[in-house]
């Protein structure tokens, strides 16, 4: 197959590492080259970066002469400013995180709910017994600090259970975290 470069390589500069779309977190070799160097036809689609001081949206018609120029058949669409582009590509993992920290809160409260429900039925069941001790001589803080006790117990209990759950399930969910280990909040 014949080469489609007109000269040699030049290199003028370099980036750092790509990562693409990929969630394994491998970094592939990435090359940078203008269309004259290229050793294929060039593809269907390709990407035009430019640095710009001003307003990036006053180049619009500039870029696209410049591309209309060097192919009868490019036209420049989706022209954004690299944060816009990074906020699209980042727009998912943010739904996905918002929705985690809302099924998050919403099991947060659930959980206190059920602490409340708990312990409101526990008192209730004890009515009699508290009762008993308010006419020994229990003091209300005694009451309250018997009914904390064992509310305490249950709090304990309830995360001792959802830890041992969460390290159960760690090297499950470590398949969906990109770029950290699952433990990485702890060594911080």
């Amino acid at each position: 197959m014949k080469s489609a470069c007109t000269s040699r390589y030049r290199v003028v500069g370099i980036v750092a590492d790509v990562r693409h779309g990929g969630t394994d977190g491998s970094i592939e070799a990435e090359v940078y080259a203008p269309r004259t160097q290229m050793l294929a036809p060039p593809p269907s689609m390709q990407f035009v970066a430019a640095r710009t001081t001003g307003d990036p949206a006053a180049l619009a018609g500039e870029l696209r002469s410049i591309v209309r120029s060097a192919s009868e058949r490019g036209a420049l669409d989706q022209l954004m400013t690299m944060e816009r582009r990074l906020m699209v590509s980042l727009a998912k993992p943010r739904l996905y995180a918002a929705l985690l920290g809302g099924f998050a809160s919403f099991a947060l409260l659930i959980a206190i709910i059920g602490l409340f429900g708990g312990l409101s039925y526990a008192v209730s069941q004890r009515r009699r017994e508290i009762g008993v001790r308010t006419a020994l001589g229990a003091t209300p803080r005694h009451i309250v600090g018997m009914v904390m006790k064992q509310g305490t117990i249950m709090t304990v209990c309830g995360l001792a259970i959802g830890l041992a759950a969460a390290a159960a399930t760690v090297r499950y969910l470590s398949a969906f975290l990109f770029g950290i280990e699952p433990l990485d909040a702890l060594r911080r």
